[in-house]
């Protein structure tokens, strides 16, 4: 009996993002990425060499995996027949990233038998709810990390100090309202009503002299 020799190899990658200290997605923040490659044929493999296909983030540089262990030992760029190696990445996402909410990436694993057949596999996810069954060796779904958008809106109003007395019973009154986006992501159609009859509800009469508006 003349066993056939069938190389084999398949690549799995998981993503998360570190949000740091405050727990809200900001430019510099990190993904994390774990690459997981094993050799599922029943050959030994050299060359194994993983890169970056599919990227859609906005920053540079890209992700670039590198070696960390082999299950068996085994040294950087070779895998044992059903060794798994383990590489790493990570990525800086950037304002751009946190506005499109998302970033989607997918890795292509090569490497050679001994009697240099090649054979490839492009990356499953490993994250849950990417594609049917995540970290599926059958499968190449694309990895998809979620960049959480946060709005968040603040407003203050503060009276200006310099009150004018007009000396005929009126005041002139400047009052300051700052508004200020303490979200992640831009704010479109901005609008601030004041009610000034329940500042003035007693007052005889008021009417506003000026309004000005300034971005910063």
């Amino acid at each position: 009996t003349v066993g056939v020799v069938v190389p084999a190899i398949a690549l799995v990658k998981h993503s998360s993002l570190n949000l740091g200290i405050n727990n809200q997605a900001d430019p510099n923040d990190i993904i994390n990425y774990t690459f997981e490659v094993t050799n599922t044929g029943n050959i030994d493999l050299f060359n194994v060499t993983i890169t970056e296909v599919e990227f859609s983030g906005s920053g540079f540089p890209i992700p670039n995996p590198q070696w960390q262990n082999a299950s068996n030992g085994s040294n950087e760029g070779i895998l044992l027949v059903g060794e798994t190696a383990i590489y790493t990445a990570s990525y800086s996402i950037t304002q751009f990233d946190i506005v499109q909410g998302i970033i989607e990436n997918q890795a292509l694993v090569t490497a050679h038998s001994p009697i240099n057949q090649m054979v490839s596999d492009l990356s499953d996810s490993g994250n849950i709810g990417d594609g049917g069954n995540s970290g599926s060796v059958l499968e190449n779904d694309i990895t998809t990390t979620v960049i959480p958008q946060n709005p968040v809106i603040g407003i203050s109003k503060d009276i200006n100090t310099n009150i004018i007395n007009n000396n005929d019973g009126s005041y002139n009154l400047t009052y300051i309202i700052s508004v200020k986006n303490f979200g992640n992501v831009p704010l479109k159609n901005v609008q601030v009503v004041d009610d000034l009859n329940l500042t003035f509800g007693s007052a005889l009469n008021f009417s506003i002299q000026s309004l000005n508006s300034t971005d910063f």
